[in-house]
């Protein structure tokens, strides 16, 4: 992140680098959803709900997923509607979507259709994948843990899939659904959540100081800067990493 901020970094660079960034966050998904499985079999996931913006996020996944798409060659086309305020929890839904666009990308043949729409008090997130057809028969199996379709025969194979596993369960806890439909030509999975109570709560407004009064690190002729010093713990058992942490702070 500090190199993609410095002005003296080439465009072409800076977009490695920034595909580089996207896919180490990726990664990273991809991890927390193995301890997030984990978490669910042990019962105990805490779902954090908060207002937030449904149509950024799914535009920063289509940001993450597009590099993607070039280098398989596949057609991208995107269809998502103006900004919509969500009640649900932001990570999980996040999670949900990552996983059913990934695994679009993963069989698509020529393109993959990813949409949005919010109807009814819901919001459906739509992908499309030109794969070899699920058989209507597998399209409950392949929600199963640990369960994906082999690829040439599409017959029921053991492997490491549980991301449409973990979706469906993420979906279910939030009140939605994650679903194949069964009437379309081509591989469709349909994600429906309920947009939730978008009320803001009003936030305590702070205690107003009243004029005769001053406040904190201010005098009566105006702020005056603190000249104290603070000290940062840093805990770390990777020493170059420590050393990397140790300089951005100095900066």
């Amino acid at each position: 992140e500090n190199m993609m901020q410095s002005s003296g970094i080439p465009d072409s660079m800076k977009r490695d680098l920034e595909v580089m960034s996207m896919n180490t966050e990726r990664l990273m998904d991809l991890v927390n959803q193995l301890l997030d499985f984990r978490k669910i079999e042990s019962g105990g996931v805490t779902l954090n709900i908060g207002i937030f913006d449904a149509v950024a996020l799914l535009e920063k996944q289509v940001k993450i997923f597009e590099p993607y798409a070039d280098r398989k060659g596949l057609r991208f086309n995107v269809n998502l509607p103006g900004p919509l305020k969500m009640s649900a929890d932001a990570d999980a839904f996040i999670k949900i979507v990552s996983n059913i666009l990934n695994n679009a990308f993963k069989y698509a043949s020529t393109y993959v259709n990813f949409s949005a729409a919010a109807s009814d008090g819901r919001l459906e997130v739509v992908t499309h994948n030109d794969g070899d057809k699920v058989p209507e028969s597998m399209m409950e199996d392949i929600f199963k843990p640990f369960v994906r379709l082999a690829s040439g025969d599409l017959t029921s194979a053991q492997g490491s899939a549980i991301g449409l596993a973990l979706s469906r369960t993420v979906a279910e806890s939030l009140g939605g659904s994650l679903a194949m439909d069964a009437s379309q030509k081509d591989n469709c999975f349909v994600l429906s959540l309920p947009i939730g109570n978008t009320d803001e709560v009003s936030e305590q407004l702070p205690e107003v100081v009243g004029e005769d009064e001053e406040t904190p690190g201010e005098t009566a002729g105006g702020p005056v800067l603190s000249q104290r010093r603070f000290t940062v713990l840093t805990v770390e058992d990777n020493a170059q990493m420590l050393s990397m942490i140790a300089r951005q702070l100095e900066e």
